[in-house]
């Protein structure tokens, strides 16, 4: 039997709401490497990390929901077996939505977010680049996007992929986790679930 997701969901969480956050990736890193898995709830304690308070340059206008830019159908084909989905949840000017197996032992863990793009494409890619291990930046091809970043490598002991796309001033993340699925099969489902983000 397979460890329970809960504390690797908590870290993703980490990761992508501090992508809204800007600032440096190197300071980050050390933080969510030396810190316990923090829950949702300790997530605003992040800002000391980095500069939390968005620019005059943030794009004005209503943040997609990330529950509905991919939906639970998407999100099923995208990895192949029946998924849960959380409700849509909000952190630091960005929203989140977390997919999880309908059989807790089986398949990856999906996580979504949607925010305002705060400068370049790379600095956000960057930036969560900086909570993995052995990671690897790609720049990609995702139809419908102005802009996308393929992230491979370690989140918490797992295998993970995050595709990070700019569209229409905002940016978009899906990151998919299992620590029992290779990185080229986490690579198919979370293009799979970034082209469906971007239509």
């Amino acid at each position: 039997m397979r460890t329970p997701r809960w504390p690797l969901t908590a870290i993703i969480v980490l990761a992508l709401t501090l992508t809204a956050c800007g600032g440096d990736s190197e300071q980050a890193a050390p933080d969510a490497a030396t810190s316990p898995a923090p829950t949702v709830s300790q997530t605003p304690a992040a800002p000391a990390t980095g500069s939390a308070t968005p620019s005059a340059a943030v794009p004005q206008g209503e943040v997609p929901d990330p529950c509905t830019a991919l939906t639970k159908q998407e999100a099923t084909e995208a990895v192949g077996h029946d998924i849960t989905m959380a409700k849509t949840s909000e952190a630091m000017g960005s929203k989140l939505c977390a997919y999880t197996p309908a059989k807790a032992t089986k398949g990856p863990t999906i996580t979504t977010q949607t925010g305002p793009l705060v400068g370049e494409l790379d600095n956000t890619s960057r930036y969560v680049s900086g909570q993995f291990d052995d990671v690897k930046i790609t720049e990609i091809d995702v139809p419908g996007a102005e802009g996308a970043r393929l992230i491979t490598g370690k989140l918490a002991k797992s295998n993970a992929v995050v595709v990070v796309l700019e569209k229409d001033q905002m940016f978009y993340q899906i990151l998919v986790a299992d620590s029992g699925i290779k990185i080229k099969e986490l690579t198919k489902m979370a293009k799979k679930g970034a082209e469906a983000m971007a239509a």
